[in-house]
């Protein structure tokens, strides 16, 4: 007690937790990144070498699609994960569908638009030239118009009126949608941050990244090319990263982060098995013998010389003979040590479209609603005073448009 009150005596008020400086940082731990700028080397470049990965828990899911809006509202920012376009985003997604009201305006919209951007009765005469020249276009219907125009879509050419071309910015302004692509990594080497060697993130690809992976496990029929299985746990192939800033541009610095290239990563032409998260073998040296033996064997299978050679080495890692089964003794080991003892993060669970709990659906309703002016009233006639003040009813708040990113990738 005594020890207390002493401290209390010659305790500052200021250094009360409350009034400490407090992070704002809201990196994810579990995503593993290469930017430039955490180069320790003298040219800039981040370097590292990867091992991207199958899911234990779900093998077919191994390359995440994610789409995210970032959404401002009063409450401040919210980046919300969305049903892929692909994946039933396209029906099923309130953003989306939120998009398309205001990117494909109707007449219903256009009116409510150009009352918001004009309003008062002094820009009557604005609104009703706006709306005309807009309604035009829609009034033509679409055989109509591409009988005057061609092929361009109706909504096309309603977008080349004055009118549109603003509704189309404020869609931009609005509606800051990303699509990305996800995939587990294990760290083999990283100078810049060795802490993480070892350790199993995820990390979203790069579309150089995710061309060339498609390019080798999904090659062309044209092509002529065997898919490589570049993400087995045992026989996979480590990525090498070699990521390169932007320029150095003293008028738009800017473009030092903004112009990043991906262009040197590639993978390498040797594999390279798993590692346990402490950053220590998986397998024994014996056990690499064997998957260097079925390594050596499948590369001869495709690359021999010869027909004869070529057969043996086939024959040799063929489904059901010795060393076949070998090999799949040590795939069951890495995906009984990933699942069980690693620790690691799920791929679907971290990246993929989760449905919204209610806080979230009701914010972002909330936020649709507002973007696409489903309460706006314009020109509400002004109601006489109530005789009671205290009976009178609260004026209609108007709706405020939030500034939003305009990075939108349609």
């Amino acid at each position: 007690m005594q020890d207390v009150i002493d401290a209390m005596m010659g305790f500052d008020p200021e250094n009360m937790t409350v009034f400490q400086e407090k992070s704002t940082s809201t990196v994810n731990p579990n995503i593993y990144r290469t930017n430039p700028k955490d180069s320790k080397a003298e040219d800039g470049n981040y370097r590292s070498r990867l091992r991207v990965i199958y899911n234990p828990f779900s093998i077919k899911d191994s390359i995440v699609d994610q789409t995210t809006y970032y959404i401002r509202d009063e409450k401040g920012g919210l980046l919300v994960k969305a049903l892929p376009y692909d994946q039933g985003g396209k029906d099923k997604c309130p953003l989306f569908k939120a998009w398309k009201t205001v990117f494909f305006a109707n007449g219903e919209f256009a009116a409510k638009f150009a009352a918001k951007l004009y309003p008062g009765d002094g820009n009557a005469d604005k609104r009703e030239a706006l709306l005309a020249e807009f309604n035009a276009i829609q009034g033509y219907g679409k055989e109509a118009n591409e009988a005057r125009f061609g092929k361009r879509t109706l909504n096309g050419i309603a977008g080349g009126t004055e009118l549109g071309r603003k509704i189309r910015e404020y869609a931009d302004e609005n509606f800051d949608r990303t699509e990305s692509s996800w995939a587990l990594v294990q760290i083999l080497e990283d100078i810049n941050k060795p802490e993480l060697v070892g350790q199993i993130k995820v990390m979203k690809l790069p579309s150089a990244i995710l061309t060339k992976i498609e390019g080798k496990m999904h090659p062309a029929k044209e092509s002529g090319k065997k898919p490589i299985d570049l993400m087995s746990w045992a026989l996979g192939y480590p990525l090498e990263m070699d990521v390169q800033p932007g320029p150095d541009d003293p008028k738009a610095p800017e473009r030092r982060q903004r112009e990043i290239s991906y262009d040197l990563c590639d993978f390498a032409t040797d594999f390279e098995p798993i590692r346990k998260v402490d950053g220590t073998p998986l397998y024994t040296d014996e056990e690499i013998a064997i998957l260097d033996e079925f390594a050596t064997a499948r590369n001869d299978a495709e690359k021999a010389k010869t027909a004869a050679k070529k057969k043996e080495a086939a024959d040799k890692i063929a489904v059901g003979s010795e060393l076949y089964n070998k090999v799949r003794e040590l795939v069951g080991k890495a995906y009984t040590y990933l699942k069980e003892e690693s620790g690691m993060v799920n791929l679907v669970d971290e990246c993929a479209y989760q449905e919204w709990d209610a806080e979230t659906a009701e914010r972002v309703q909330k936020w649709i609603d507002e973007v696409t002016l489903a309460n706006f009233k314009a020109d509400a006639p002004a109601e006489a005073p109530a005789e009671n003040p205290a009976e009178a009813a609260p004026a209609e708040a108007q709706v405020e448009t939030k500034e939003a990113g305009s990075d939108l990738p349609f």
